[in-house]
């Protein structure tokens, strides 16, 4: 790579990424080549709401045995551009059903807002959780990718988020007493 400052870059990303998945039981993150890294491919096992063809309701379930996958992929000059459609990509499940994803066939769309250059992965992360989560959700239509995942959003906030989880354990701090003088 002849980039040094991306290359910097990319290794801490790979870093405080792997991290963050050590720290979680939601998460898991893998890197595709390198080092450095461009690419990941994050899974989530989580609870969102899916819906079945034909079915007019979704339901809340977790994909357990697949969870959801999104890609991500910080090109060549992410540290001077960012299109958050190539950022990142919605690679399953297709059911999933969320007003800010649009599965399909193949890669699709998730949508967590507009993305700064340089944005880290942990923060990329963190604000693809809380959308697949229902965590962030704006239930308005013209900034919606799932037009009727939206309106059923706006109806039904009070059963978000679908996942009360947090994305990284909580430390414990624990004491312990020399009992034996009690």
């Amino acid at each position: 790579m002849k980039d040094k400052v991306l290359e910097g870059f990319l290794n801490e990303q790979y870093e405080k990424g792997t991290d963050l998945a050590g720290q979680s039981d939601l998460f898991d993150l893998v890197p595709l080549g390198g080092p450095p890294a461009q690419r990941y491919l994050a899974h989530f096992a989580v609870t969102g709401m899916l819906i079945a063809n034909g079915e007019s309701e979704p339901e809340a379930a977790m994909r357990s045995e697949t969870g959801c996958t999104v890609g991500i992929w910080m090109p060549d000059d992410y540290l001077r551009r960012c299109n958050p459609f190539e950022i990142l990509t919605w690679l399953g499940p297709s059911d999933w059903y969320h007003p800010n994803i649009k599965p399909g066939p193949g890669p699709g769309l998730i949508c967590i807002g507009p993305i700064a250059p340089g944005t880290s992965i942990v923060e990329l992360i963190y604000r693809t959780f809380e959308v697949i989560t229902y965590r962030n959700v704006t239930p308005v239509e013209h900034n919606a990718l799932n037009r009727p995942a939206c309106a059923w959003a706006r109806r039904n906030q009070h059963l978000f988020p679908t996942d009360p989880r947090p994305l990284k354990r909580r430390a414990l701090a624990i004491q312990s007493r020399d009992l034996k003088g009690a």
